[in-house]
C-alpha cells in the first residue's frame, strides 16, 4: 500500500507539471511509426533543437521505408550532414532496406523485430512502440534513469544505469495504464528542464517534498524513500 503511495504521488504530479510544460517538436505531432522511428534515431546524442530542422528535411525526402531504401547513401549522408552524424547513414540505409525487404516497408509493433533492425537498440524500440504504437511500454534512457534514482534513491547494478534491467522493470511498474506515452514523455521533458544532470532546478521541482537526492542535497536526516514500487 505504502509503494503505491509513492508511485500514485510520483505519476500523478509529473503528469500534472507535464500538463502546463510539455514541449512541442514536429515528431510529436506525428503517429506515424516511421517518423517516430527516425526521429529517435536522430535524437541519440543530439539536442532536440538541433534535430528539428533536420528532420523535417528527412522525412520530406525519405517520406517511407521504401524510398529511404532506394536512395543513395551519399543523399542520406547530406541531409544528415548538420548532425554530424553522416556516420549513420548507411546504418539508417540498411535498416530502410530490411523494413523493405522483410516488412514490406512498414514498421513491426513487436520489441523483437525492432531490436533485430541495424542501429535500433532497447530504448529506440520502446521509443516507437510507445509513441509510433500507443503502448504502455518503458522508455528509459540515461536522462530518466537520473530521475528514478534520485527520487526513490533507486540503486543501479550497473555502471551505465539506463542498461540495467531491474531499472526497466521498475519503470514499466510505474507506467499509468493508458497513458504510458504521455508519462514517457513527461520523464523525457522534466529531465531536461528541471532534473538536469548538473544543477537541477530545485526550486521548481514539484516533486521535492518526497525527493530522497533534494534532501541529501539540503543535508536533512528524513530517512530514504522506498526504492521499489
Amino acid at each position: 500500500m505504502v509503494r503505491m503511495m509513492w508511485k500514485s504521488y510520483f505519476v500523478g504530479e509529473l503528469l500534472k507539471w507535464h500538463s502546463v510544460n510539455r514541449r512541442d517538436f514536429r515528431w510529436r505531432r506525428e503517429s506515424d511509426p516511421y517518423k517516430i522511428l527516425i526521429s529517435e534515431l536522430m535524437l541519440q546524442r543530439t539536442q532536440a533543437k538541433q534535430v528539428e530542422p533536420v528532420y523535417l528535411d528527412f522525412v520530406t525526402r525519405f517520406p517511407d521505408a521504401s524510398t529511404l531504401a532506394d536512395a543513395p547513401v551519399d543523399a542520406i549522408d547530406s541531409v544528415l550532414y548538420p548532425l554530424g552524424l553522416t556516420h549513420r547513414g548507411i546504418r539508417i540505409k540498411h535498416m530502410a532496406e530490411r523494413l523493405r525487404d522483410e516488412h514490406k516497408g512498414t514498421i513491426p509493433d513487436s520489441f523483437g523485430a525492432l531490436l533485430s533492425l541495424p542501429g535500433v537498440g532497447r530504448y529506440v524500440a520502446g521509443a516507437v512502440l510507445s509513441f509510433g504504437f500507443g503502448r504502455d511500454i518503458a522508455v528509459v534512457d540515461a536522462n530518466v534513469a537520473r530521475i528514478i534514482i534520485r527520487f526513490f534513491s533507486f540503486e543501479p547494478k550497473t555502471v551505465r544505469a539506463h542498461t540495467d534491467r531491474e531499472l526497466w522493470s521498475f519503470c514499466q511498474r510505474l507506467l499509468p495504464s493508458g497513458n504510458g506515452p504521455e508519462f514517457n514523455r513527461a520523464l523525457l521533458d522534466f529531465a531536461a528542464a528541471i532534473c538536469t544532470a548538473r544543477k537541477p532546478h530545485h526550486d521548481e521541482c514539484p516533486l521535492k517534498a518526497h525527493c530522497k537526492y533534494y534532501r541529501q542535497e539540503k543535508g536533512s536526516l528524513r530517512p530514504p524513500l522506498l526504492s521499489a514500487v
